[in-house]
């Protein structure tokens, strides 16, 4: 055991690089969850670029396996999304006895992070009745940021719904700054590997790699790409069985950095979920 951990430490599947490739693994994480025989899967990213990725990649698997996929998206990215395949969002469109999967992207009832943002209360209560009708068909959530409805809410640490314990977490992946300025840590899990927790290490002043215009990225080249150049120092410093703590915290931070500008309505839309 002590042996294969060794191995294990030494050479990590690397983490994701682009929005592409989180998209790649998240899409087969979830895949491997449901095949398992897990009919409640969720996937966490780092908000921005990368999840609409996610998702029209896991709805054309899903519908490539042959299970006719129902993708609910809120409601107001819906008209970036228009001409996509039975696409709607929660509360506008029930789902169809010869639907064979749903993934939702992105429901949230809790009120966000600036004066202009206002939660939807109808989502909980329009998610609640998807999962009732779904019975045994499988139901994918995606960045789900989900309260239950408490006398006293707790902005940092939400209380959960209750259904939410039925979600195996299929794919998790958060980052943050790391304790030293210029690094990063995160947090990943791909079902049905372990936990994992990871530092890079950004290159020393006197490292020749390191290159002035990379010191003070804005936040948007940041989170451009799930995790720094591979020029940097990586290395995997803890395996988990379970989630850890720090997961909650990241997830949280990611949760709360202003959302990147959204993308161009595109001028034609492709067949299925191609947008």
């Amino acid at each position: 055991m002590l042996s294969f951990l060794a191995l294990t430490l030494a050479h990590p599947r690397p983490l994701p690089g682009t929005a592409e490739e989180m998209a790649r693994q998240a899409t087969r994480a979830a895949l491997a969850a449901l095949q398992t025989g897990h009919l409640r899967v969720q996937v966490t990213l780092p908000t921005g670029a990368g999840v609409d990725e996610t998702a029209r990649c896991l709805a054309s698997s899903l519908e490539a396996e042959g299970s006719r996929c129902r993708l609910y998206v809120p409601r107001a990215l819906l008209p970036l999304w228009h001409g996509a395949a039975r696409c709607s969002s929660l509360g506008l469109g029930d789902p169809q006895q010869d639907d064979g999967a749903f993934v939702v992207l992105a429901p949230c009832n809790r009120v966000r992070y600036s004066a202009d943002d206002e939660p939807d209360g109808h989502v909980l209560e329009s998610l609640q009745g998807l999962l009732s009708r779904a019975h045994d068909r499988p139901v994918v959530l995606i960045n789900a940021d989900l309260e239950a409805l408490v006398l006293s809410p707790r902005p940092l640490r939400p209380v959960r719904p209750m259904f939410m314990a039925d979600f195996v977490d299929a794919f998790f992946l958060a980052t943050a700054e790391g304790p030293t300025p210029g690094d990063t840590v995160a947090v990943r899990r791909a079902f049905p590997a372990a936990w994992e927790v990871w530092r890079c290490l950004a290159p020393h002043a006197s490292d020749p790699r390191r290159h002035p215009s990379r010191e003070d990225d804005s936040l948007a080249r940041r989170r451009a790409a799930p995790w720094p150049a591979a020029s940097n120092r990586i290395a995997m410093s803890q395996l988990c069985d379970t989630r850890p703590l720090v997961a909650d915290v990241l997830a949280e931070g990611n949760r709360r950095a202003p959302p990147l500008p959204p993308a161009a309505a595109p001028k034609e839309s492709r067949p299925g979920f191609g947008i």
